[in-house]
């Protein structure tokens, strides 16, 4: 059985993981549409 801190710890990991590639994704699609906009 996996201890409960390694499983807190992982489900923590994951969570940060999904903030980050969601911060990314958002920041991208920003610098895409701004870019998109300017030349237009």
């Amino acid at each position: 059985m996996i201890p409960g801190s390694i499983l807190i710890f992982v489900i923590v990991l994951e969570l940060a993981v999904a903030f980050i590639q969601a911060y990314v994704f958002c920041l991208l699609t920003t610098i895409y549409i701004s870019e998109g906009y300017h030349l237009h």
